[in-house]
């Protein structure tokens, strides 16, 4: 089994990208998404697991 070197940006052991940070932002404040509604969606389209309170 083989390794990856993540990039220099990567914080942290799970770290989602900004692609999903937009949409989760989007959603919510733009789109004025309940943040349960906002995580589920972002699940089904997806496949992340978001708490609704990290998306706020």
């Amino acid at each position: 089994m083989g390794y990856v070197v993540a990039a220099k940006e990567v914080q942290a052991p799970a770290q989602y990208g900004t692609d999903i940070q937009t949409v989760a932002t989007y959603l919510a404040a733009g789109q004025v998404v309940p943040y349960a509604c906002a995580s589920q969606l972002l699940h089904d389209l997806f496949g992340v697991h978001l708490f609704p309170a990290s998306i706020a």
